[in-house]
């Protein structure tokens, strides 16, 4: 039975049991006796404390085990997502890897057409009629320059070869003028050039007294007459200018015979 200071009524009947138990004993006996009950209560309420310290921890160490375990719980379920998205992403550079190997072979195969492409195009240019050549010829060294560039990728290379082909094709769909200088009579002349997609080429001179086109079949430019066509040059001039709304346009077309 547990003792305390909660529990006077306790006290006195143990004191007053000694004092029966002991009747006709000497007062410093008695005296003894209630000293040592004393003594035992108090022994009694520290070990009570005691046990009421140790039941405390005993549940606060109980409390932080539960949340150590909780915790560990959450570091395992992190550490299976992190393996996860390592197992994942070694996937994706073993795919990489493989991309990268790929493609280096695939660039030795795409050298020689790119290559050609470019030699096509410049080709082409120089047997086009001849209209902003400077501008043309210096894309075409462009992409030379680019193919034998270690810094430029095969791939951007590429993009800039299918860029100039989309440009050489854009020339065959719009009307053009522009100022440049071309040989005529043995010498160069400033004149204003005209160009009609792919379909005709023009020049005249700025004082209007020269006028011609160029023939693709002589490869040269042939002389017009300028009362003739100049009315009509002016006219698709202020068009390509749009200094005036689109019209039917009468120009000149040289054919090639079929099989020269």
């Amino acid at each position: 039975m547990n003792i305390g200071p909660s529990h006077p009524i306790t006290l006195r009947l143990v004191t007053a049991l000694l004092v029966l138990g002991s009747a006709g004993a000497p007062a410093a006996d008695l005296a003894d006796v209630d000293r040592q009950a004393q003594a035992r209560v108090q022994q009694n309420q520290t070990a009570e404390r005691q046990v009421t310290e140790v039941a405390g921890q005993t549940r606060s160490m109980e409390l932080e085990y539960r949340q150590l375990l909780a915790e560990l719980d959450q570091v395992q379920q992190y550490n299976t997502l992190l393996q996860t998205q390592v197992d994942s992403q070694s996937a994706e550079l073993a795919d990489i890897q493989a991309s990268i190997e790929s493609s280096a072979g695939l660039e030795k195969r795409l050298l020689p057409l790119v290559t050609d492409m470019i030699d096509g195009l410049d080709r082409f240019v120089g047997l086009d009629r001849p209209f902003l050549l400077d501008e043309r010829k210096a894309r075409v060294d462009a992409l030379r320059a680019s193919l034998e560039d270690p810094d430029d990728a095969l791939a951007a290379t590429l993009r800039k070869v299918f860029a100039a082909y989309d440009a050489e094709a854009d020339y065959g769909r719009t009307l053009e003028t522009y100022r440049d200088r071309i040989a005529l009579d043995g010498g160069e002349r400033e004149v204003d050039i005209l160009r009609f997609g792919r379909v005709a080429l023009l020049y005249r001179s700025l004082d209007h007294q020269a006028l011609g086109a160029w023939n693709p079949d002589s490869a040269q430019w042939q002389p017009l007459d300028a009362g003739v066509w100049d009315r009509r040059f002016e006219n698709a001039l202020r068009v390509a200018r749009k200094q005036t709304a689109p019209d039917l346009l009468a120009m000149p077309v040289f054919n090639i015979e079929e099989g020269e």
